[in-house]
């Protein structure tokens, strides 16, 4: 990695190449995409019919 980079003077020597920043960048998705993909792999789907059961709905009538 060539930062502070070599050949460039003042200002430019400090503002990283587009390499760089595209790198982190795809990096950080990748990493982005495997948190959200094992996370979404590791949260289980709710039983339907469990959850249908556990409802409790009373209705009073005035009439």
């Amino acid at each position: 990695m060539d930062y502070p980079r070599h050949g460039k003077y003042g200002f430019r020597r400090w503002l990283p190449s587009w390499k760089l920043v595209s790198g982190l960048c795809l990096g950080f998705l990748g990493v982005l995409m495997g948190v959200g993909g094992i996370s979404y792999a590791l949260v289980s789907k709710p039983n339907i019919n469990e959850a249908a059961e556990a409802q409790n709905n009373v209705y009073y009538w005035a009439d």
